[in-house]
C-alpha cells in the first residue's frame, strides 16, 4: 500500500508534543514540581510523552517492516540491525559522557537533581540498555524507556508476521486484551517477585506493551479504512483531554487511554493544518531523540549553573537547540546512514542491490 503524507505530518506533530512534554515535565521538577490548585501535577506529563513515543514507534516501524519485506532477504536481522544503528550510538555516547563527568542527571524523589550512585557494572548495564532487567539505577533519568523500546524491536517483526494476513482487526483486539489481562493478573505478582530478587528483576512488559499496541492497530486499520472523518480542529480537544486527565490522575490506565487516543487520530484525523506548523514539527521531530537524551544536560547547564536568571534561561534554551543538532549531525545521522548502507549491501535481494 502507498502511505499518504498525512501520516507523517501527524506523526511529526505527535512526536514534537511528546518530546516537549518530557522537557516541560523535567524542567518543572527542577523548579520544585509545582502543584497547581493543589491537585494538578504537570510533571506527570513526562510519562505521557513516553507513552506517545511508544505508539509512534510501533506505528512507524510497521511501515518500515512493510518496506523492508519487499527488498530484504533476512527481514528480522535486517530490521534489528537498522534499529541498533538508530538507537545505540547516541545512547552509548550519552551514557559514557555522564559516567565520565558525573554531573546531575536525574531527580531523586522528583525533587533533588543528582548524579546516581552507579557502579562499573551498572555503567555497563546502562551502556547495553539492559538496566530494566537489573536493580541498577538509570545513569540518566530519561534512559529508563530505551531498554523497553529496543527490546520491543525484537517483538515487532513477530507481530508483523502474525497479523499481516487476514483478520487483522480481530487479531489485534485479541492481543490487546491479552496484554490487558496479563497486566491485571501479573502486575501484583511481578512486583512481589521483584522484591525477592536481589540482583535481577522482571521488566513490566505487559504494562508498557499496552502503549505499543495502539500504534500497530492504527497502522493496520488505516490500510483497510481511508476515511478522514475528524477535522483537525478536534486535535486540540484530544490534547486537552490527555493532558488534564494525566495531571489529575497518576493511574497507568489514563496513560493507556492516551495511547489509544493517539492511535485513533493517526487513523481518522485530517492533517488540514498550517504549513508552518508542519515545518516546525518536522524539524522538532527530526531532532527529537537528541532532545530526549540531552535536555537534562540543558537543564543543568542553564538552571543548575546560572539559576532562574535571564542568563540561565538563555543557556537552557540555547543548549536545548544546539546539543540535539550537534548530536544528530555528528552521531545519529552518520550512524543511521552507515547502518542503512551495511544492511542494504548485506541483506537486500539481488534486484535491490546497487
Amino acid at each position: 500500500m502507498t502511505h499518504q503524507p498525512y501520516m507523517y505530518s501527524l506523526v511529526d506533530l505527535w512526536r514534537s508534543i511528546a518530546v516537549l512534554l518530557v522537557v516541560v515535565a523535567h524542567t518543572l521538577l527542577w523548579w520544585g514540581n509545582p502543584i497547581i490548585f493543589g491537585v494538578i501535577e504537570p510533571s506527570l506529563l513526562g510519562s505521557t510523552g513516553v507513552a506517545i513515543f511508544f505508539v509512534l514507534t510501533s506505528y512507524v516501524l510497521m511501515m518500515s517492516l512493510e518496506r523492508l519485506r519487499k527488498k530484504s532477504e533476512h527481514l528480522y536481522i535486517d530490521f534489528i540491525l537498522r534499529r541498533f544503528f538508530r538507537i545505540y550510538p547516541l545512547s552509548l555516547m550519552v551514557v559514557l559522557f555522564y559516567y565520565l563527568t558525573q554531573i546531575p542527571s536525574y531527580f531523586e524523589k522528583g525533587l533533588y537533581f543528582l548524579y546516581p550512585d552507579i557502579s562499573f557494572s551498572g555503567f555497563i548495564q546502562n551502556l547495553l540498555l539492559i538496566q530494566n532487567f537489573t536493580v541498577t539505577e538509570n545513569i540518566l533519568g530519561p534512559l529508563w524507556s530505551l531498554p523497553y523500546e529496543f527490546q520491543m524491536y525484537f517483538f515487532l517483526p513477530i507481530l508483523f508476521y502474525y497479523i499481516k494476513d487476514s483478520d487483522t482487526k480481530w487479531k489485534m483486539i485479541f492481543l490487546f486484551f491479552i496484554l490487558l489481562l496479563l497486566f491485571f493478573v501479573l502486575k501484583t505478582k511481578i512486583d512481589s517477585v521483584n522484591k525477592l530478587l536481589p540482583y535481577i528483576q522482571i521488566p513490566d512488559y505487559a504494562k508498557w506493551g499496552l502503549c505499543f499496541i495502539p500504534g500497530v492497530v492504527a497502522y493496520y486499520v488505516q490500510k483497510e479504512y481511508d476515511g478522514k472523518i475528524i477535522p483537525f480542529q478536534y486535535f486540540w480537544i484530544i490534547i486537552a483531554i490527555i493532558l488534564f486527565a494525566r495531571m489529575f490522575n497518576y493511574h497507568f490506565f489514563v496513560q493507556v487511554l492516551s495511547a489509544v487516543l493517539v492511535g485513533f487520530t493517526l487513523v481518522l484525523m485530517s492533517d488540514n493544518y498550517s504549513l508552518w506548523l508542519k515545518k516546525v514539527t518536522e524539524i522538532i521531530s527530526q531532532y527529537s531523540y537528541g532532545i530526549y537524551l540531552t535536555h537534562m544536560l540543558a537543564i543543568y547547564l542553564g538552571f543548575e549553573l546560572f539559576g532562574a536568571t535571564s542568563l540561565g534561561w538563555t543557556v537552557f534554551l540555547g543548549s536545548l537547540v544546539v546539543l540535539p543538532v550537534l548530536c544528530y549531525h555528528l552521531i545519529e545521522k552518520p550512524c543511521i546512514d552507515w547502518g542503512k548502507k551495511y544492511c542494504s549491501l548485506k541483506f537486500s535481494k539481488k534486484e535491490y542491490t546497487v
